[in-house]
């Protein structure tokens, strides 16, 4: 211990540089794996939504799309949906009627 205190006397200046210098290297060190431990976090939790949004997908196209284009109004909604008419609807516009003002001058 007598050996230290003696290293302390003799290079103070040197050893506190030194120390700053590992400190410096230690926080460089603690802030890069804090920040992998966020980006495995982060990429952790949108694989997990990721992983959801495809299997309610998949429910979806199970339980409804497939039974959907199998009934029998599927032709019906199918037309409607891609803007075709039936034989018996028509297309109704309305105009809105202006009249022109004149301007004197």
């Amino acid at each position: 211990m007598e050996h230290i205190y003696a290293l302390l006397r003799r290079y103070p200046n040197r050893i506190k540089y030194g120390i700053i210098i590992v400190d410096i290297f230690a926080m460089i060190i603690a802030i890069r794996t804090y920040v992998n431990y966020v980006s495995i976090e982060t990429a952790i939790e949108n694989a997990t939504i990721e992983q959801q949004v495809k299997t309610d997908e998949l429910y979806f196209t199970q339980n409804f799309l497939v039974n959907y284009e199998k009934s029998d109004y599927a032709k019906y909604f199918l037309e409607h949906e891609n803007n075709m008419l039936l034989d018996n609807e028509y297309i109704v516009k309305f105009e809105e009627m202006y009249q022109k003002q004149e301007v004197d001058t």
